[in-house]
């Protein structure tokens, strides 16, 4: 592994790069072979020479005794800056660059805190997924988060599986891509529709299955989104709920056109709080989509305390009971619905958004 790119490149810059960051902002060019991401998400040729190929060649440039020790006292000057947003710090791209960074050697080096540190600090403690979805981790994210997500995730008003189902064919075979714990596949199969859904989670196929038991109608398929292991040209409606934005797109969207019938339609369905900024969806949606339809539903979801917090450690950034975070997490989320809750039940209003188009038109 020809590390010896980093070093050489490094060798005069290093120091103002360190000095850049000291002073609480990046003036130059160096991102590339200071902070490095995975070669896969480089779109210059510079960003792709200075690309990490893999987790063997991160972990490579971990054990290299100058790379590391460099990687660790810039990142450790960045995380002393006070009070500054990390777009102010480094500008755009170049803090989505470090936040790739950090994902990448957070993933591989999980005993160096400070990557993780970083990520909480200025990225709310949430990872890159396209880095998560190449070292192939995104999948894991909810292992052990599988009994919280079902009991506490909004499911989807009545509102949005008639408008579906209005658009499907009779007949239609349908199917439900990163399903999850099945809160959109069963509100189908619960119409007789003929649905297969695909998970590659076991904690969430799981429940899954639990969900399903009863509805001969609905498979599940122990698959992912960009091999699912459906027949080609067999589904006439294709959904994906609240997941769109954790797979490696171009590769879902080739499976599928070769999944879908002719005239097949795709829907991608989010619930969002309406205060929530979701830019990470928005992005997904925006790259996927060629010329989505739109629509909206309001749908209004009531907590109890223990509801709440079961939904508050639900999400794939959330903490789990042996992080060090976890416990100042829930009482941030206690303090939340005790200050905001009435009789004690909380409140929080989300929207059901749905974006859809024909595949051929993809």
């Amino acid at each position: 592994m020809n590390l010896q790119r980093f070093i050489d490149a490094q060798e005069h810059s290093y120091q103002s790069a360190l000095e850049e960051i000291q002073n609480g902002r990046k003036t130059s060019h160096w991102i590339w072979y200071i902070f490095p991401q995975l070669k896969e998400l480089g779109q210059s040729q510079t960003a792709r020479f200075y690309g990490i190929d893999g987790k063997a060649e991160a972990l490579s440039y971990m054990e290299n005794e100058l790379l590391h020790k460099r990687l660790i006292e810039i990142t450790d000057a960045l995380l002393a800056i006070p009070d500054k947003n990390i777009k102010d710090i480094l500008g755009y791209p170049d803090y989505l660059k470090v936040k790739s960074c950090m994902t990448l050697f957070a993933t591989v080096a999980p005993h160096e805190k400070i990557f993780k540190q970083v990520l909480e600090k200025y990225y709310k403690g949430r990872m890159d997924e396209k880095t998560l979805i190449l070292l192939d981790e995104s999948k894991e994210l909810f292992s052990g988060k599988a009994g919280n997500y079902e009991v506490s995730r909004p499911t989807y008003p009545n509102e949005t599986i008639e408008y579906i189902l209005n658009l499907a064919p009779e007949q239609a075979q349908f199917a439900d891509i990163g399903a999850g714990t099945g809160k959109l596949t069963t509100l189908i199969a619960r119409r007789g529709e003929q649905i297969i859904a695909v998970e590659p989670n076991a904690d969430m196929r799981k429940e899954l299955s639990k969900n399903l038991e009863n509805y001969p109608n609905a498979l599940i398929s122990q698959a992912s989104a960009e091999d699912t292991k459906i027949a080609s040209n067999s589904i006439d409606i294709i959904l994906v709920a609240q997941a769109l934005h954790w797979f490696e797109l171009s590769a879902f969207k080739k499976e599928v056109k070769r999944i879908a019938k002719s005239d097949a339609l795709i829907f991608v369905l989010y619930n969002d709080e309406e205060s929530e900024k979701v830019s990470h969806r928005s992005s997904a949606t925006e790259e996927f989509f060629s010329q989505a339809k739109m629509e909206t539903f309001s749908n209004p979801v009531f907590y109890t305390k223990d509801k709440w917090l079961a939904y508050k450690t639900s999400h794939s950034h959330d903490p789990k009971p042996k992080d060090a975070n976890y416990q100042s997490h829930i009482e941030a989320a206690s303090q939340l619905f005790e200050e905001n809750s009435t009789n004690d039940i909380l409140k929080r209003e989300f929207v059901t958004t749905i974006y859809w188009q024909k595949v051929s038109d993809l």
